[in-house]
């Protein structure tokens, strides 16, 4: 039973912290690019290190397949989702510059 608690423990957690370094390198580069990738291959290594965990752990081969079939699913579907947050940042981040640029504008023009 507490392998399963840890299973489920493990995708938040992946999820967290890819998330928090995704943000943190957008911050340093301003494209998504590169934070994406980053961010994507992180939790690709930290899922392959949970299926590794999972398959060791359990003695019943549909379980075992079931287990890295989901984690699978959680890598796909929490990718998309740090591409939608950055997707969201970035627009977010252009509407800002240009509402000062436009605010700059029209306080040259006085």
């Amino acid at each position: 039973m507490m392998n399963l608690y840890m299973y489920f423990t493990v995708i938040p957690v992946i999820f967290i912290l890819s998330l928090i370094w995704t943000v943190y390198r957008f911050n340093s580069f301003h494209s998504m690019k590169k934070p994406l990738l980053e961010g994507s291959l992180i939790s690709a290594a930290l899922f392959i290190l949970s299926s590794v965990w999972w398959w060791f752990s359990q003695t019943d081969r549909m379980s075992q397949w079931l287990g890295i079939l989901y984690y699978l699913v959680a890598f796909i579907i929490l990718s998309s989702i740090k591409a939608l947050i950055l997707s969201l940042m970035i627009t977010w981040k252009y509407s800002k510059e240009n509402e000062l640029s436009a605010n700059n504008q029209l306080l040259n023009e006085e």
